[in-house]
């Protein structure tokens, strides 16, 4: 799945018609890596005060702005070889 995001991010770069293939077949296998980044964030905020205040805060900033999806695909695209959830944790 990483090849093809990576081939499908670097095709999106390209003009014309294989920039227009490229960049929505990213946007599809990001999907995956999307959701581990927020996981991460889910396991750092566990056993916190306010977490669910905080949670909802980052998802109506992550659906308004749309930037910080970037961010939560980065840190899926990472966890293999870091094991954020396993680091960042409450030590659980």
């Amino acid at each position: 799945l990483l090849y093809g995001f990576g081939g499908a991010l670097a095709l999106s770069l390209l003009p014309g018609r294989f920039g227009f293939l490229g960049a929505p077949l990213a946007i599809v296998l990001a999907i995956p890596y999307f959701l581990a980044g927020l996981a991460i964030l889910h396991e750092v905020s566990r056993g916190r005060p306010l977490r669910r205040l905080a949670l909802a805060a980052v998802y109506v900033v992550t659906v308004l702005a749309l930037w910080p999806a970037a961010g939560f695909v980065a840190l899926g695209v990472l966890e293999p070889w870091l094991h954020l959830r396993r680091r960042l944790g409450a030590g659980t």
